[in-house]
């Protein structure tokens, strides 16, 4: 079972409506979507902006249910789209954070395919079907090789 904080529903409900219509960033959804659409009305904020802060919380609650929801999602493209899973593509990426080294977390140093040798970096891994429905995906240390990444998957 889902569990979010108070209010916390109608955030998940609005991430998932606003990346639906209008994909974009937290930062935008905080700052301008939320003005110019009738998101505050529907969680009862009238004009005043969704914290940006309480926007990520929402979405870390997700993630204890990740394995679910892609399960949920996989019988739902089967269903829906009669969607077949014989054939999936894997793709690796890395994206860099210009700031301090943290001490502990899943950024760091590795090889930096953006040549930005001196920013901590993460490795983000994604499978999808040939149609782009994603089954799976996961974020892996900066520094992990990346002739090791899909043997895990």
């Amino acid at each position: 079972m889902l569990v979010v904080p108070d209010g916390g529903l109608r955030k998940l409900e609005t991430l998932v409506t606003y990346r639906l219509i209008s994909p974009g960033r937290e930062w935008r959804l905080h700052r301008e979507w939320n003005q110019r659409s009738a998101m505050g009305d529907l969680l009862g904020r009238l004009g005043e902006a969704i914290e940006l802060q309480s926007l990520y919380r929402c979405q870390d609650q997700l993630l204890a249910h990740k394995a679910d929801l892609f399960s949920f999602l996989r019988e739902r493209w089967q269903d829906l789209f009669r969607a077949e899973f014989e054939v999936l593509l894997y793709d690796q990426t890395s994206t860099y954070f210009e700031c301090e080294p943290p001490g502990s977390g899943k950024r760091r140093f590795g090889y930096s395919r953006d040549k930005q040798p001196d920013c901590v970096q993460v490795i983000i891994v994604l499978i999808v079907t040939p149609e782009g429905l994603p089954l799976a995906y996961e974020v892996m240390p900066g520094n992990t090789s990346e002739k090791t990444t899909l043997k895990g998957f």
